[in-house]
């Protein structure tokens, strides 16, 4: 699909709505993504789970998109320790920045397609000025 597409205007809920079977299968996610970056994607997880003790004490898990919108920043920031742990998460910078740069992709592809946030994301983030 491409952001010129007719079906690009209308509102969807992800990027697979009204994609045809055999367009989906060039989208191995299980082969082609699970299976290349296993143990990076488990750290990343990880990443979630203590940022919603952090910032949502006590709440399910969520993505809480108003606490926070500097992703290409963040990136930067993780970026110059990658090599580093965190001494307040006690996780690998390199798995930060993976999560912000997962929330920048999530958030452009919302923009680019007109697509809704994923069930996992609550709130609005907030308006910054570039």
């Amino acid at each position: 699909m491409t952001a010129s597409s007719s079906i690009d205007s209308v509102p969807r809920k992800s990027l697979l709505d009204g994609m045809p079977s055999a367009q989906r299968k060039d989208y191995p996610v299980t082969t082609g993504v699970f299976d290349y970056f296993r143990d990076a994607l488990f750290k990343v997880a990880n990443v979630s789970f203590k940022g919603n003790q952090k910032h949502n004490p006590g709440q399910e898990l969520h993505w809480a998109r108003d606490k926070s919108a500097d992703e290409a920043d963040a990136i930067g920031r993780h970026l110059l320790c990658r090599d580093l742990i965190d001494p307040e998460t006690e996780i690998e910078e390199a798995a930060q920045m993976a999560w912000r740069s997962l929330a920048f992709l999530q958030k452009l592809l919302e923009k680019k397609y007109n697509i809704a946030p994923p069930p996992g994301a609550r709130g609005e983030p907030p308006v910054t000025a570039r």
